[in-house]
């Protein structure tokens, strides 16, 4: 059973806190000068107890779970828990400090990570303010008017609003200022230099300061574009509108704002643990409820989850692998597109051409039971930067009636993989020759020669060659007059395949390395118990994937779709079936118009660079 990872804060009282914890977010905070809840921490100054009822994790330290259930977190190679979240109420100033990167925390911390964080400003007063750098030109003028207390002159002011972002590099001179309420995503770790406290008392003593330290580590001259995050992405997901606030070496943090219509949100660990804080609002993360100042992980393994209702949430992650950082996030693919190497109309190249038009990260080319025009694309993908990736569509049989597999990924120079597709190629020539035959009988003038002839010798033809030259050569009145009367099922010049199986199909696409996915699976007509046991079937047969994102699918159909994949462990993808002018209406990447298939998808399918 899937579960969240709830955390019990740990409060701090500190000498600039306040109440607003226990105002603004129901926390049973000690006092009224509480200013931090840790959130999310396995630091030892702040070890986050675990609630997750009827699992064996339940009420074991964050820190425990990290040395001992490593399945949890996605074995991260580290030796402590590396990110800490905390809600920070300011009542009154907080010193200015500085933070160490990790080389000179480590050398000069004890083994201690350094610290970098960012601040996402829940609320403040409306004149409120905080310190982020310093005006002078270098460490020696830095010193100067330390020495000379010209703070009004060394800081940097700079006034601030709720949903302002702030990324702090170590060496960043900064202080959070009285009436703010922000949340910080920062690297496990509490080193903190002070290099100015107002001179306040705390126990009838000043604070500690740490001017030498400062200086070791300050940035100077100070960068205000290091700390503004102004090129925000953001992506709609559903009901969702997906922010990335930062990606950075230390960490990955997202806001999204839910909201309580349309096609709930699906989104997926990708494999790695998630740290979550509700900041607003309430709604569900699939059927377990969420509220205002809940914060949670979602554990590397937990997959796809949904989310409903009306609220903001802050997730933060460790980052993508170096080489992947950015490569998905607000982009946009089509994992299911024709050429008229089968039933399309424009040419391998002239597909590419039109996805890099699009705007398109990805494509995969998937013609029906041939891998003909991949090597055509790939040579166009490399030269527009379109990523093409190998793919097929055979149509295969259940019932009387056809079930499409898609396959990503093939190896389209598998000798097997190419002979059985010849094979399927000889039975669907035969068919059209009887099928054109019928339609002769009939009193149309076609043959399967003038098919080839205007079409090409190598294309693969379907029932869409049929209709489009029937309505080209002035037969016909439209392209579906053709398949409502005369070639759909049912009619009196259709002809039903040679049965190629579900077993059959499913073997040539792992012979050759293929990740079988189903297509379109609304599409078939079936009942809810039907389509299960035809998923449940091709699972037994090595089943990946589901396409749950399509061009005509309503909002839900792709949500059932979703669902029905995130049940039985698959993974989603989706696209066009883009067909060129034999589907007219049907744009690549974009559907009737309405379609967005994620970039991040490819992820979840983990396929090889070509």
């Amino acid at each position: 059973m899937k579960r969240l990872l709830f955390t019990k804060p740990v409060y701090k009282e500190t000498i600039w806190g306040g109440d607003r914890l226990r105002t603004e977010f129901s926390y049973p905070i000690p006092g009224d000068k509480t200013g931090e809840c840790w959130a999310i921490s396995a630091h030892p100054a702040g070890d986050c107890e675990v609630c997750a009822p009827g699992t064996p994790y339940d009420g074991r330290l964050l820190s425990e779970l990290w040395a001992n259930e490593p399945q949890l977190f996605g074995y991260v190679n580290s030796d402590r828990f590396p990110l800490l979240v905390k809600i920070i109420d300011a009542a009154d100033d907080l010193s200015i400090q500085l933070h160490p990167d990790d080389a000179y925390a480590k050398e000069h911390e004890n083994g201690s990570l350094g610290k970098t964080e960012c601040w996402y400003i829940l609320s403040c007063d409306p004149d409120a303010t905080i310190v982020i750098g310093h005006n002078a030109a270098s460490k020696e003028e830095a010193r100067k008017m330390i020495d000379e207390k010209r703070w009004g002159d060394f800081l940097r002011e700079v006034p601030i609003h709720p949903g302002d972002f702030f990324m702090l590099k170590p060496g960043t001179v900064h202080a959070i200022k009285r009436g703010t309420m922000l949340l910080e995503t920062q690297q496990s770790s509490d080193i903190t230099y002070r290099l100015y406290d107002y001179d306040r008392l705390q126990n009838g003593k000043l604070r500690d300061l740490h001017i030498e330290k400062s200086l070791d580590v300050m940035q100077a001259p100070f960068d205000p574009q290091a700390c503004i995050a102004s090129d925000h992405k953001t992506v709609q997901n559903g009901n969702s509108e997906i922010t990335r606030l930062v990606d950075c070496e230390c960490f990955t943090v997202d806001r999204i704002v839910v909201k309580n219509e349309g096609t709930p949100a699906v989104l997926n660990t990708r494999g790695r643990f998630i740290n979550v804080s509700v900041i607003d609002g309430t709604g569900l993360l699939d059927e377990t409820p969420i509220r205002k100042g809940d914060h949670f992980i979602l554990p590397a393994g937990y997959g796809s989850y949904e989310l409903k209702g009306e609220m903001t949430l802050i997730e933060s992650h460790l980052p993508y692998d170096a080489d992947a950082k950015e490569k998905y996030f607000g982009k946009c693919i089509d994992l299911h597109v024709h050429s008229n190497g089968s039933d399309g109309t424009l040419t391998p190249t002239q597909v590419v051409e039109q996805a890099a038009q699009a705007g398109l990260y990805a494509m995969a080319l998937t013609d029906h039971d041939t891998v003909s025009g991949v090597a055509e694309a790939i040579e166009a993908g490399e030269r527009l930067n379109v990523r093409v990736i190998p793919a097929i569509e055979i149509s295969s049989a259940r019932n009387g009636g056809d079930v499409h597999i898609l396959g990503y990924g093939v190896d389209v120079k598998n000798a097997e993989f190419l002979e059985e597709l010849g094979k399927i190629r000889n039975i669907r020539i035969e068919r059209n020759r009887k099928m054109a035959k019928l339609l002769a009988d009939h009193g149309f003038s076609i043959t399967y020669e003038e098919l080839l002839a205007k079409f090409g010798e190598g294309a693969i033809i379907t029932r869409a060659h049929f209709a489009r030259y029937l309505l080209d050569t002035d037969q016909i009145g439209s392209v579906s007059e053709a398949f409502e009367k005369y070639i759909g099922p049912g009619c009196p010049c259709y002809l039903p395949k040679e049965e190629i199986t579900i077993e059959r199909a499913m073997a040539i696409l792992r012979m050759a390395g293929g990740r079988p996915v189903l297509a379109h699976p609304m599409l078939y007509k079936l009942t809810k118990d039907e389509l299960e046991e035809l998923v449940d079937r091709l699972i037994d047969l090595g089943l990946y994937g589901i396409e749950a994102v399509y061009t005509t699918y309503s909002t839900e159909e792709e949500n059932y779709v979703k669902r029905l994949a995130r049940r039985k462990g698959l993974v989603i993808t989706g696209g066009s079936d883009f067909h060129g002018a034999n589907k007219p209406k049907i744009a690549i990447g974009k559907g009737y118009g309405g379609l967005y298939v994620p970039a991040d998808l490819l992820e979840d399918l983990n396929l090889p660079e070509v």
